[in-house]
């Protein structure tokens, strides 16, 4: 049974990493099809990818396309793509260096692309958690 949910059946929700190339973004993602996850159980109020960065992190680190660095996961600028059933809306958290950069409409542009997105119905946002540390101390 296929369940149309408003317009959000091809759209998708998961975490994603993200670095600046020469004209824009390249980005590493991990989604899920949205009305895949409604489907599973409607009665949740936000969707989420059932990955965290973390342990995706651990199955690709050593597959990393030229130009990431490796590492700890967190190393890499890194957001995630949430869907607010009740205001029928995505969220992006995204580091804020890049939504308070020159470059945020081509940033803003690939994760749209990436992840399907209506554009009329985001609301883009950042958390401590997804902006990278300023200094790294293993010890």
């Amino acid at each position: 049974m296929n369940i149309n949910f408003d317009k959000s059946n091809e759209s998708y929700v998961g975490i994603f990493w993200v670095r600046k190339i020469n004209n824009g973004y390249d980005t590493i993602v991990k989604r899920t099809p949205l009305n895949d996850l409604i489907k599973i159980d409607k009665s949740q109020d936000f969707y989420n990818c059932c990955e965290n960065h973390n342990s995706y992190w651990e199955t690709i680190k050593t597959h990393l396309p030229k130009g990431w660095k490796s590492g700890e996961y967190f190393v890499n600028q890194r957001g995630r793509v949430l869907y607010d059933k009740k205001n029928d809306r995505f969220i992006v958290y995204a580091p804020i260096k890049i939504l308070k950069g020159k470059d945020t409409k081509k940033f803003k542009d690939k994760i749209i692309n990436d992840f399907e997105l209506p554009y009329d119905r985001i609301k883009w946002a950042t958390d401590e958690h997804y902006n990278p540390p300023k200094r790294i101390d293993f010890d």
